[in-house]
């Protein structure tokens, strides 16, 4: 017994398409001498009124050679009439037409012998075409007995290895013809696996007897439609019959008139994930639910404080002043001291709710990113401290800064905030003196554990505000960032304790964050990271 396998292969060309002076041919020649099995380029003769005479060997490769026993050389640009005998080149001739008029492949087998004493055995010839040229596959290759049992041998275990479900089903169809039921010919292990049963319990028994379920799935539909069209059917199933709870990725294939492949990939572990992402996901919303009706409590609560707690503070400031005014040297030396710790206590209070004002809006408000010069932001900033910085001395050096994408006003406040704070930090008879810079930096030049803090940027720009002032412990430089905290005594220092924590909060809208480098007495460094 031998089995044909087709490996060689000749082009047929229209004598229209090249030139067989060069003898070129668009079949690649790499391709062509790479390939074990003869491959032959032929070019079609036609006569004056199209009909094909015969067809030229115009490239063939060093195999194709072999199996015609002459040099290459001899046998380009020789017709088929030439290098077969009279028989034989008819029979091609013929084959080789059916293809060029009726434009489909034709299979055949050439015979023991056929056209030269080097084919002892028979070869399966595949002739096709493509747009206006004819491939023809032929082999001199034969699989004997115990090659294609090694090669079953071979089939079966790929199979047993496959993780995927694969059966062979028979067609069974009712008098009228129509699909019936299927017969299992043949499984793979993994539906033995996957259905928890025997080989015997499923070889030659049919499938809805063993799944009655399948004909209420989209399996029964994709088999009908697989049957109507021809097509490849690819489809989704969950499976809940017979005690099974399956979700299946599934194909089915035409074998021929009367068997089809089926096979699928049971994706429980993916469904799962896919059901987690989902809950995950609404967990998430609702969190995001959450959030915004706090931010919309916390704007409301700006509201009041901005209006409604502002204006008692007014009143206890103004009528504090008047009766200081008149009534000032009736109080003497304890009342008046009583009045004026009442005033401060009362602009400490306004200044605590203006902050607590700024610190909610840059939590909850944010306008839309434009391109912002932070060269102009600082020019800005240094108007705004006019006042502070006649009055200290200050020398404020700005190196240039680069543009990026952000919320001007608060990056206002940032600056700001930093600003004033290493005017009003400086030692006592000394000038305060303030640098701004910034660099370039990509991520891998980023410390460590700011990354987790940061977006996915791929550059960031580092901007430095250094200042000679009294420092800072080192061993506060995360704490100073929180609300509230403060590391100087009211009388020392006026101040919220809240302008630090707005500027991590403006610089995480940002995408980025910052830190602080300090010593007490060593004036004080801080470090903000922005995406470019």
């Amino acid at each position: 017994m031998f089995v044909n396998l087709s490996h060689t292969f000749v082009l047929l060309l229209n004598h229209h398409s090249m030139s067989t002076a060069s003898g070129s041919s668009p079949f690649p020649d790499s391709l062509a001498q790479a390939s074990p099995n003869g491959t032959a380029v032929y070019e079609i003769v036609r006569n004056e009124s199209g009909v094909v005479l015969d067809f030229r060997l115009i490239n063939l490769n060093e195999q194709a050679a072999l199996n015609f026993a002459k040099p290459t050389a001899d046998l380009q640009n020789q017709l088929v009439s030439t290098l077969f005998p009279p028989n034989d080149a008819s029979y091609l001739i013929r084959q080789f037409a059916l293809v060029i008029d009726n434009e489909r492949a034709v299979r055949f087998e050439m015979p023991c012998g056929f056209g030269t004493a080097q084919s002892p055995q028979p070869s399966g010839v595949l002739v096709t075409r493509t747009n206006a040229n004819c491939v023809v596959v032929s082999s001199d290759t034969i699989i004997t007995d115990q090659q294609q049992s090694k090669l079953a041998e071979t089939f079966t275990g790929v199979l047993k290895a496959m993780r995927n479900g694969m059966s062979v089903l028979e067609i069974v169809r009712d008098q009228a013809g129509n699909l019936a039921d299927f017969r299992y010919q043949y499984i793979s292990d993994q539906v033995l696996l996957d259905t928890g049963l025997s080989r015997g319990q499923l070889i030659g028994h049919q499938m809805l007897d063993l799944f009655p379920a399948v004909r209420q799935t989209r399996f029964w539909t994709a088999y009908h439609e697989l049957l109507a069209t021809g097509e490849t059917q690819e489809f989704e199933v969950t499976y809940t019959g017979e005690g099974y709870n399956n979700h299946m990725l599934c194909q089915a294939i035409l074998l021929d008139d009367n068997r089809i492949i089926s096979s699928y990939q049971i994706i429980n572990d993916l469904k799962q994930a896919e059901l987690e992402k989902e809950q995950h996901n609404q967990v998430l919303q609702r969190a995001n639910r959450d959030l915004q009706i706090s931010n919309k409590n916390l704007q409301q609560f700006a509201y009041v404080a901005s209006h409604d707690l502002q204006e008692p503070l007014r009143k206890i400031q103004a009528f504090g002043d008047l009766l200081n005014d008149r009534f000032g040297p009736a109080l003497g030396p304890e009342g008046s001291n009583m009045l004026s710790r009442m005033q401060m206590a009362a602009k400490r209070m306004s200044l605590l709710i203006r902050d607590l004002l700024t610190y909610s809006k840059v939590s909850t408000q944010q306008e839309p990113h434009r391109t912002v010069s932070l060269n102009r932001v600082v020019s800005e900033v240094i108007d705004v401290l006019y006042v502070a910085i006649q009055e200290s001395g200050a020398e404020i050096t700005v190196a240039p800064l680069p543009n990026l994408l952000g919320d001007s006003g608060q990056l206002g406040q940032l600056f700001q905030n930093l600003l004033s704070n290493a005017i009003k930090f400086h030692r006592p008879n000394t000038v305060p003196t303030i640098r701004v810079t910034s660099q370039m930096l990509v991520m891998g030049q980023i410390p460590a554990d700011l990354i987790p803090k940061l977006n996915s940027s791929e550059s960031f720009t580092e901007i430095t505000i250094s200042d000679n002032g009294i420092g800072f412990d080192g061993r506060y430089s995360e704490r100073i960032f929180q609300v509230f905290q403060r590391l100087h005594g009211r009388t020392q220092y006026a101040g919220s304790g809240i302008g630090l924590s707005i500027c991590r909060r403006v610089a995480e809208n940002h995408g980025g964050t910052i830190l602080a480098i300090s010593e007490k007495g060593q004036g004080a460094i801080f470090r903000v990271y922005l995406p470019v």
